[in-house]
């Protein structure tokens, strides 16, 4: 997700992709919880395309009957961006 950003991949296919590891994993082992994490807020000029991204996803999951964990609340600032308390680098969450 946040690396398809990085290099321009679009949504649609982010997605496309997203759906390709859970028919995998669904096939593999059909008795698997999933969960899938939303992307998690940046601090950059990528920053605007997470809100978008996550609602595809969270579409795909609502279509799969999936759980969706959306935790970006909890590491966005005022802003909505990448809380600086929380990262170094505006991408990676402090360990």
């Amino acid at each position: 997700g946040t690396n398809d950003l990085e290099f321009g991949v679009a949504h649609a296919q982010t997605v496309r992709n997203v759906c390709l590891i859970l028919d995998r994993v669904s096939a593999a082992a059909p008795d698997t919880r999933v969960v899938v994490h939303a992307v998690l807020p940046r601090r950059d000029r990528y920053h605007p395309l997470v809100a978008p991204l996550n609602a595809a996803l969270a579409r795909v999951c609502g279509e799969r009957d999936l759980e969706f964990l959306d935790l970006t609340v909890h590491f966005a600032d005022a802003d909505g961006m990448f809380d600086t308390t929380m990262t170094d680098d505006g991408l990676h969450p402090n360990g």
